[in-house]
């Protein structure tokens, strides 16, 4: 979703210098692609985190590891509210 959200966004990049209002959908679908993109680190940073943590971390750091895995899970929660309300924010500004 995220490629073809891109793709769309530079769609609008290139009829934005002849169609002036093409600017909201481009910034619309740019926040979209962003905020896809953060949580695609978060699921990157998960697995690096399980990594880490069968790598022979033990006691407090295996904790660590852990606590940090729980809140990258709820950002990545977040993120996806985020991302939710701004694919309908972009469906609203399209043309």
């Amino acid at each position: 979703m995220r490629k073809a959200v891109k793709r769309l966004r530079y769609a609008y990049e290139l009829v934005e210098p002849v169609w002036s209002s093409a600017g909201e959908p481009r910034k619309a679908a740019n926040d979209v692609t962003s905020t896809l993109g953060d949580r695609q680190d978060t699921i990157v940073a998960r697995e690096w985190l399980v990594t880490m943590a069968h790598s022979g971390a033990s006691g407090e750091a295996g904790f660590v590891f852990g606590r940090a895995h729980a809140q990258e899970e709820r950002n990545e929660e977040e993120l996806l509210a985020q991302a939710a309300r701004e694919w309908r924010k972009l469906k609203s500004v399209r043309w």
